[in-house]
């Protein structure tokens, strides 16, 4: 944290700069940290901007600090770290907001999918349904893009009730996987054929859980898990909610508590203080007989859990 601190201020009219404290506030689940510094670093650029106008900010080896740049990068920090907090209207405002500024232009676009799909993500995770299924498909054409708008409106076809339709978007996620034209729009550092097929396991073992198949719902977010692990590092993730949230649960629901408190202790470790895999924790805990130590927890959750503008009745939506 110290270092955090020294950080911010090495390069202070650079936006970039300032904001990079917040890998160090993001990795140790200093989350309302992450979201402040990565709000004024934008800030700074605005400020830098009028002073510097419209060229680019030379590079300082090969690290590119141009206000011009930044602001992109800033807004999925506090889209990310608001997520872990459970606040849908400050992760989904800073959504919208990277994804707007993608445009239309299909150069844009190829650089921009991860924002777009994360704009979607997002209404996914914090389980706006109805919005999913009344919306257009607001960026498409890439395998990417299409698959993942499959996964997101497949769930909330779940959630529905329709399970022919979320069968079909199955389908198509893998249809979209094994794409020859796949990996060729410059989805990275994570390839789109490895986070489409994360996706698939993703949707199947919700499609099995919600069939009443608890092993294979298991069985399938399990493999999710393994996929999500060799993931390419970047921060904020390329897949932006854990997989463990949905294999703990569902280890949960088959009566599966030491294996959930196991799966839920994993996600801790990399998402420190993350509300949702606190939640899980807590309940694993309660359902082995172990009430003052679910009580400490859940006073954890609470804490964790203070910007939410949800409630939980399980580790996800």
């Amino acid at each position: 944290m110290p270092a955090a601190q020294k950080l911010e201020s090495t390069v202070p009219i650079s936006g970039h700069m300032v904001h990079m404290p917040g890998h160090i506030y993001l990795r140790v689940g200093e989350y309302e940290k992450a979201i402040d510094i990565n709000e004024r670093s934008q800030i700074v650029d605005l400020q830098f901007a009028e002073l510097w106008g419209n060229t680019n900010f030379p590079n300082i080896g090969t690290y590119p600090l141009s206000h011009k740049m930044h602001a992109p990068h800033a807004l999925d920090f506090v889209r990310y770290a608001s997520m872990l907090q459970g606040s849908y209207a400050e992760a989904s405002e800073a959504a919208q907001r990277g994804a707007a500024s993608v445009g239309t232009a299909p150069e844009a676009v190829n650089r921009g999918e991860k924002r777009v799909v994360h704009s979607w993500v997002v209404d996914k995770v914090f389980g706006k349904w109805d919005k999913l299924l009344s919306s257009e498909q607001s960026h498409k054409g890439t395998p990417y893009l299409d698959g993942m708008w499959s996964y997101v409106t497949g769930s909330a076809n779940i959630a529905k009730g329709n399970l022919a339709a979320a069968d079909a978007a199955l389908l198509h996620i893998r249809e979209m996987a094994a794409d020859p034209k796949v990996d060729t729009t410059g989805v990275s550092p994570t390839s789109a054929s490895q986070i489409l097929t994360l996706a698939g396991f993703a949707l199947e073992g919700e499609i099995k859980e919600a069939r009443g198949d608890l092993d294979g719902a298991i069985a399938a977010f399990a493999r999710a898990v393994e996929i999500e692990d060799t993931n390419s590092y970047t921060e904020p993730p390329d897949w932006s909610q854990s997989m463990r949230l949905y294999l703990g649960a569902a280890q949960l629901d088959a009566g599966q508590a030491a294996e959930a408190e196991a799966t839920f202790r994993q996600d801790l470790e990399w998402k420190q203080q993350s509300g949702w895999s606190t939640f899980g924790l807590y309940q694993a805990i309660e359902a082995q007989g172990r009430s003052a130590e679910a009580e400490i927890v859940k006073r954890q959750f609470e804490s964790f859990w203070r910007n939410a503008d949800v409630t939980l009745s399980r580790a996800h939506l």
